[in-house]
């Protein structure tokens, strides 16, 4: 898919963001709800020493496709919350990456389409602790900024809620998040798989550019260690495979 001329340079800057999306572990701040001093996900405790040397977790497993979200964790398994943000805002990373968001101007902004597993009740609510939090404007069903849907294209039914243990809500608040730091006036479109157990992800794909989308960015890759087939990760038409994160425009 092609994307608007006058965003194609900040999305190329944005495309390099993806390896740092794993980093709800760096402190990214990202929307997921921190109403009480333990998130109620319950993740797999591992530690990544080369980047922290504090407990982290995955949030996602026990499908057949997974995401790559990391936080930190408690040593009882679940998402430590912080009182305040920790690491890197908006401003760091459009810094980081050399992003000017004045290059894309609200009236004309792209559609950028986030493509993850089951359903976030409360997405909308968390972004809007984000972009409040770091002063960017606000993204909204109401205001035409955000939609959200379901692997079909449809408002409604959205999917249920994730299992536990399999929290891909995080996945899907850190990708909102992202874009509304690269790309502070995009029109954000989210699509809901129905599960990571079958092809919803795959299916999802047929989505974004039904609603207009011109970037999208599709998360998941095979759990399949064992799976060496170039299908095996669902990503956007044209997308790079066997990446947990794919940016294309």
């Amino acid at each position: 898919m092609r994307s608007n001329s006058r965003f194609h340079r900040t999305i190329a800057s944005f495309r390099n963001v993806a390896p740092l999306a794993v980093g709800l572990l760096l402190g990214l701040g990202s929307s997921a709800r921190a109403d009480s001093p333990e998130h109620t996900a319950i993740v797999s405790i591992d530690r990544l020493r080369q980047v922290t040397d504090v407990p982290t977790g995955a949030v996602c497993g026990g499908g057949t496709v997974r995401c790559f979200a990391h936080v930190h964790a408690t040593e009882s398994g679940h998402v430590k919350a912080y009182a305040a943000p920790q690491g890197f805002g908006p401003t760091d990373l459009q810094s980081a990456y050399g992003i000017d968001p004045t290059h894309v101007v609200p009236s004309t902004a792209p559609t950028v389409a986030v493509i993850d597993a089951y359903g976030y009740a409360s997405l909308e609510s968390d972004l809007a602790a984000y972009r409040s939090q770091y002063g960017l404007p606000a993204c909204t069903t109401a205001n035409g900024c955000l939609k959200i849907v379901n692997q079909n294209g449809q408002t409604s039914p959205l999917p249920g809620a994730p299992p536990q243990g399999d929290d891909w809500t995080i996945e899907t608040a850190l990708d909102v998040d992202m874009v509304s730091a690269a790309c502070p006036s995009c029109k954000i479109v989210v699509v809901q798989a129905t599960d990571d157990q079958g092809d919803g992800l795959f299916v999802a794909n047929n989505v974004p550019s039904t609603l207009g989308a011109t970037v999208v960015r599709c998360s998941g890759e095979s759990a399949r260690a064992e799976d060496p087939s170039p299908s095996a990760s669902p990503s956007a038409s044209g997308a790079t495979r066997r990446k947990p994160a794919n940016i294309r425009s």
